[in-house]
């Protein structure tokens, strides 16, 4: 555990696992914000009150920010399908007295059914056919959800961080976008089928794109 700064000077306390070494435990055994380039752009999105989907919450470093922008009337629903990690996760938030913020341990998918996932002991983690050559992988069945199972009543924004799955996400929240048009954040691997899969879904959902640098975009409706 290492407490991290957000707004307002406010510390949490984030919780990960002793035993692995990757980008985001680092950033947090530092004490530093994760993908604070995107934490930037939040706060200006973000209001009270408001509804956000934290889709692929892993530790919980962008689900913890997210709690304080929407306030004590907004919720985040945030999703983490590992199971160790959403122990950490759930932690994270129960030490932190956040309130706000609903959890739930499964993956997202673009139907209800159990699935194959995969976790790796570097802390890479994917539904299994969908990156099928992770090394050494542990593999696990766990139920996927759907976004538009939840039959949410609202929903103002959407970050999306799930190791190229999103697309079938996306399509497992159709009604869920096409009703409450939300700010999207996504993380896209920059090759040309997925660029053109960005096109085509900003296309038939009156969006526009922009790059935040790196694999990372924002998806705005017009």
């Amino acid at each position: 555990m290492n407490s991290v700064e957000y707004l307002n000077n406010k510390k949490f306390k984030i919780y990960y696992p002793e035993n692995v070494e990757e980008a985001v435990i680092n950033a947090i055994k530092r004490g530093n914000i994760w993908e604070k380039k995107l934490h930037n752009n939040y706060k200006d999105i973000i209001l009270p009150g408001n509804t956000v989907l934290d889709i692929g919450a892993y530790l919980g470093t962008h689900t913890v920010a997210f709690s304080q922008l929407v306030g004590e009337t907004g919720k985040v629903i945030s999703f983490e399908p590992q199971t160790e990690i959403f122990t950490l996760l759930e932690k994270t938030i129960t030490e932190n007295n956040i309130t706000n913020v609903e959890l739930h341990n499964n993956a997202v998918y673009n139907i209800n059914k159990k699935i194959q996932f995969s976790n790796t002991n570097n802390g890479k983690a994917s539904i299994s056919h969908i990156r099928p050559r992770l090394p050494n992988p542990v593999k696990k069945e766990i139920q996927a959800i759907t976004i538009d199972s939840l039959k949410l009543d609202r929903c103002d924004m959407i970050k999306l961080d799930v190791e190229k799955c999103e697309w079938l996400v996306l399509e497992g929240a159709k009604e869920t976008i096409i009703k409450y048009k939300p700010i999207i954040f996504i993380e896209v691997f920059k090759t040309a089928s997925n660029l053109l899969k960005l096109r085509t879904f900003t296309k038939q959902h009156n969006y526009s794109y922009a790059s935040m640098g790196g694999a990372d975009f924002v998806l705005i409706p017009n």
